[in-house]
């Protein structure tokens, strides 16, 4: 299965109501993006203050100090306007896939790991659910933000850095054409 159709199938078994209620539920983020972005961000930093570190331009400042710093207003907005265009265009696999590939292989070149888009989700979840008190939209933006890092996760460059060997030591046929692609990801990536 490749990954498109893999996508396409998890997407799939979202349905429209839920999806539409997950998108709905946007607008109450989009009246204050800036301050959901940067309560994301600083519960994140909180829960894990070994992350602050991923970021170049933001590790030295003071963490009372983050939500006056531009760089932290920008990535903060950005990863929330992300999110926001992914959910409004989950069922647009050739619109969603090129950018969570783009995504996962920025956060590659800045050793981002896949384990920690789920704390990110998380805290995600906790921000959102101070707005949105339904569960089961709150159960649907899990399943989503776990589907859109899953694929973030799953870029040609994760999929190098897990060797070749990996999918047939986990049961599975090797993907040669993402393979390929990876390898040539890599070698544009490190120089």
């Amino acid at each position: 299965m490749d990954i498109t159709t893999s996508y396409e199938k998890q997407v799939q078994d979202i349905s429209d109501d839920r999806l539409e209620a997950v998108v709905q539920s946007i607008d109450v983020v989009k009246r204050d993006i800036d301050g959901f972005g940067a309560e994301i961000f600083t519960t994140l930093f909180k829960e894990h203050p070994e992350y602050l570190s991923l970021f170049t331009r933001l590790r030295d400042i003071p963490r009372d100090q983050l939500e006056d710093n531009i760089h932290f207003k920008r990535h903060a907005k950005s990863v929330v306007t992300a999110v926001a265009h992914t959910v409004t265009n989950l069922r647009n696999s050739s619109l969603v896939l090129p950018e969570l590939e783009r995504l996962g292989v920025e956060h590659l070149r800045r050793k981002v790991q896949p384990e920690q888009f789920t704390a990110v989700n998380g805290v995600i979840l906790k921000v959102i659910s101070g707005k949105v008190s339904d569960p089961e939209i709150l159960a649907t933006w899990k399943e989503i933000l776990n589907i859109i890092s899953n694929f973030i996760a799953s870029s040609p460059g994760w999929f190098n850095k897990l060797e070749p060997i990996y999918p047939l030591l986990q049961g599975g046929p090797i993907n040669w054409k993402l393979y390929i692609v990876a390898v040539g990801r890599k070698n544009c990536l490190s120089g």
